[in-house]
This record gives C-alpha cells, structure tokens and sequence, in this order.
C-alpha cells in the first residue's frame, strides 16, 4: 500500500477541492433555491443569446449542438466547447458505454460505473428525441430512481437542471475502518451535465464514526477532474466530491486530543459550516478518503486557550480567536492523520503573562494557527500571531504599551513546564520573555 500523505501546504493557504461548476463556491451551491436555474430575465437572455451564437432547428432542420460518439467516450459540444461528457475512465467499477445516433434521436446507456470512491452508482439512460418543441431528453439514473423529461439544450446549458425525486438508502462512502458517509429517506435531486448532484431532503447525509457525527438536509456529488486541488499529497487516479451544509443543525466536530494538554481548544457544535469528503481509488482499487471540515463566518468559530498562566484584558484565562478554521482526517485502511489550520482573528487581543502585556492578533504574512496529528507521532502545535505592541520593554521597569517593529511575532511554546512565549523579530534571533 502507498503511503497517501495530507496536503497540509495546501490546507494552509486554503487552496482546497471545490464543488463544480468554476466560480461557485460551495455555500452558493446550496443556497441557490434551483441550484443553477436562471431567473426570467437570464433565461430570455439566454435565449436571446443563443438565436444570435447557436443553430437553432429551423426549416433546414439544424442542430444546436454536435453530437461526438466513441466506444469509451462520447461528448456533446456547444460552439466548440464540450458542455457534457461520458468518458469511461472517470469512473470506477467497470463502466459499459455504448451509444446510437440517427437522424432524430440519440441514445446513450452507461453500466457497470461508480462514483470513485463511493458506492454511488454512476449508471444511465439518456434518450434524445427531437420534436417541434426542440430537442427533449429523457434521462434516467442508476441512484435513487432517479427519472427526468428536461428541455435538452436547456439542460445542456446548464440553464435548467434534470429534476427527480428519488429514494437514498445506505451508505455512500466508507471512511477508513470505522467512519462512513450514509444517507436515509427521501430527497429532490438535481442533475447537471458536470456529473454533479444536489439532494435536498431530511436524511440526505449522515456522517458516522467522526466526534459524535454529523447530519445534513443537503448533499452535492461531483466528480474531480484530474489534476483538480487536492487534500492528499500524491491524489488517487479518480477521484469524488462530496460536500454537506449544516444550516441550523450541530455538529459535535473537532480535533480529538488524546492526552490531557496544559492548553484547550474551545468549540461549540456551530464552529464547522461545511464538509467535505474526498474519496478516492486508485487502478488497482485501492480506496482512501479524506475529510474537511470549514467554518466560514467572519468572525472567530474557534478559541485558543494557551494554559492558566495566560490571562485577558478582564483577569479570566485568555482565548485568542481563530476564524477560516479548516480541520482534515486523512483515512488510509487503518490509519488516520490530521491537522487543524485556523487564521488569526484580525481584532486585536492583549495576553498578560509574567509582568507584560502583548496585544497580538492576525496580520499579513503572518502563517496560520497550526496543530498536527500525524499517524502515531506527538501533536504538533504552532502558535504564532502578529505582534503589535508590548506593554513593556524587554527588561526594566513597565512602561505604556509602544509598537514593535513590523513583522514580529509572539510565538507560543510548549514544554514539560508548561507554556511559554516568546517574542520572534524579523531580524533578531528569539528571546525568551515569560
């Protein structure tokens, strides 16, 4: 088995996998009321758009799109770009592609394929028919029951989704040796031409065997593109997407401390907004998985209390704000690594410890809040914020606070005796303060 490392560069600079279609994030993918559906407006201008740049049937009866048909690949292209298309070797399983075309009509049957990674069968059934009304497709899925009439160029365009009701029972993805991503009820689906799916209902996700789970009345299933971000080192060959949105539910969610530490890491079950698994296989079908959770409100989701010895402004221990949290739990077979990776909250906080004060807070350049747990070695904690002002010089007598030299920092460090800090200069070797 090789060794699949977490992509911990990329999780500090938050260059992370993202839900399909470019430019919509993952928050927007859920809220859209019809995902991609366009208002009146935008569907007349849409129209309006496509009587000037497609052929649209007319009496010499052309087509709006081209139709390119293969034994392993079939596309449809739009002015030359492919707007859908069924290549084989995206999928796991061992996907069937076979495809017919006449003048009229046009039928294309996928069997025998998986979202990889997953247990979600990637099968279909398109036929395309042309009536006087246009091109109209009658598309049923291998998931759910899945089952659509849609305007076929409409669809194409990814102006109107294929819409179904369907039926989700079990689990979805397995996550290592003990957690899993399962699904329970009933759901309205949506379907676009980028193999993406969007389940809205009671039940459409269920997260096991991490913190104390986690559940969601949304779920989108994409497929990754190759050579699409990463949270792995070395990505497996296929790979799947799939993403949860809390709303208003908890998700009991965090990085699981194994030993009792001198510092804390306060949380809530509202500190995570999003998840997402990427899951995996490789030729052979050797599966992985990898989960990230996200917080995404402007202000700090996470507190970090460095130990007694620490207080604020008002006496009480001090908690530093972190914000944009990202927390992994990379799965391989029996093995489980992770990392939580938080920025600074910009607001500026004062620490008091052993006769000074330090107002600390985020700043530009400055590298995130970092704790790592790799397989079977010790926690690693980075803690590093930008200093702003000292309420004392470096020795003699306190002062009132003054500005330090720009790009400093107060470095947390943690030892048998418990924390100390300790103030790093851009150009000055560290120096122990407290």
């Amino acid at each position: 088995m090789r060794l699949i490392r977490l992509n911990l560069s990329a999780l500090r600079v938050r260059r992370l996998p993202r839900l399909l279609p470019p430019g919509m994030g993952t928050a927007q993918f859920f809220d859209s009321p019809h995902t991609l559906t366009m208002s009146r407006r935008g569907l007349l201008g849409w129209a309006g758009a496509a009587a000037i740049g497609l052929t649209l049937p007319s009496a010499a009866d052309a087509c709006p799109f081209h139709f390119v048909g293969g034994r392993k690949r079939v596309a449809f292209r739009v002015g030359g770009r492919e707007q859908w298309t069924i290549d084989t070797r995206h999928f796991a399983g061992h996907p069937q592609l076979s495809a017919s075309e006449r003048k009229d009509s046009i039928r294309i049957e996928l069997k025998d394929a998986r979202y990889p990674g997953t247990e979600i069968p990637a099968d279909l059934l398109c036929e395309l028919k042309r009536g006087v009304a246009g091109w109209q497709m009658h598309l049923r899925l291998g998931w759910g029951g899945f089952e659509s009439r849609t305007p076929f160029v409409s669809w194409l365009a990814s102006v109107v989704p294929a819409r179904s009701r369907v039926r989700v029972d079990g689990r979805l993805c397995g996550l290592g040796s003990s957690a899993s991503l399962g699904a329970a009820g009933e759901a309205q689906a949506e379907f676009l031409p980028n193999w993406t799916w969007h389940l809205r209902g009671p039940g459409a996700a269920n997260l096991l065997g991490v913190g104390r789970g986690a559940s969601s009345d949304s779920l989108a299933v994409s497929l990754l593109a190759p050579g699409a971000e990463s949270l792995f080192t070395r990505p497996p060959e296929k790979r799947t997407l799939l993403a949860l949105q809390r709303r208003e539910l908890g998700w009991p969610l965090g990085p699981d401390f194994r030993d009792q530490q001198a510092w804390d890491l306060v949380t809530s079950d509202g500190s995570f907004d999003l998840i997402h698994i990427e899951a995996g296989e490789s030729a052979s079908g050797e599966p992985c998985g990898a989960l990230l959770a996200e917080s995404r409100g402007e202000g700090p989701s996470f507190w970090f209390v460095p130990g007694e010895n620490f207080t604020g402004d008002d006496g009480a221990a001090f908690r530093l704000g972190l914000r944009n949290a990202r927390y992994v739990l990379i799965f391989e077979g029996g093995r489980r690594e992770s990392a939580f990776v938080a920025d600074y909250d910009p607001a500026p906080a004062w620490l008091y410890a052993g006769g000074r004060g330090f107002e600390i807070g985020g700043g530009a350049g400055v590298e995130p809040f970092e704790l790592t747990m790799p397989h079977r070695e010790a926690m690693r904690v980075h803690c590093a914020p930008a200093l702003r002002r000292i309420a004392a010089p470096l020795s003699g007598a306190i002062t009132e606070p003054r500005a330090v030299q720009t790009g400093t920092q107060l470095a947390f460090a943690f030892g048998p005796a418990g924390a100390q800090v300790r103030v790093l200069k851009p150009t000055l070797p560290a120096q122990a303060v407290a």
